[in-house]
């Protein structure tokens, strides 16, 4: 992504508050992105491609991971999107509140994989 007009794009493996910083940069939706995901989707691990029913389980499961959140004390966190995805962890102050991170140490087994 960062060689093919992306050079923003953030780096594997990197803390996921900072990955969440680096793509709220990026717009999905301009030609220069999608160019980009475009020649570099075969580097994903299934090849940039799911079947129905792993997005469905994806999702399925994002939900649960939400709903928890949710009923832990954040009661403003997002259900997930099949467009835009999940919110994983929040970004600035709120990544510190009690309030998270509690919800966050009884929610995690729920998150998806991969």
């Amino acid at each position: 992504m960062q060689t093919h007009g992306e050079p923003d794009y953030p780096e594997p493996g990197g803390s996921s508050r900072a990955t969440i910083n680096a793509l709220d940069k990026l717009d999905p939706n301009s030609p220069k992105f999608e160019d980009a995901a475009r020649d570099c989707r075969r580097y994903l691990p299934t090849g940039g491609s799911s079947t129905p029913a792993e997005r469905s389980k994806v999702l399925a499961e994002a939900l649960q991971f939400a709903h928890c959140m949710q009923t832990h004390g954040l009661t403003t966190w997002p259900d997930p999107s099949s467009q835009f995805g999940y919110m994983v962890a929040p970004v600035g102050a709120a990544a510190k509140s009690p309030i998270y991170l509690k919800a966050a140490k009884i929610c995690r087994p729920l998150l998806p994989r991969g």
